[in-house]
């Protein structure tokens, strides 16, 4: 019982940080784009146009 609560737990850490990393690379690349007006240029001129 005692190891079923630990895995639980290692796995509820683990999702919680996987997504604070996640949200930390969004926000990074944000932040790279908005101070690289070039880059977002030919990253919007990449997108398919309908």
């Amino acid at each position: 019982m005692g190891a079923i609560l630990i895995v639980w737990l290692v796995f509820s850490v683990f999702k919680k940080i996987l997504g604070l990393l996640f949200l930390a690379a969004l926000a990074f690349g944000a932040w790279v784009l908005w101070n690289n007006p070039a880059l977002l240029q030919r990253l919007l001129n990449s997108l398919p146009v309908p």
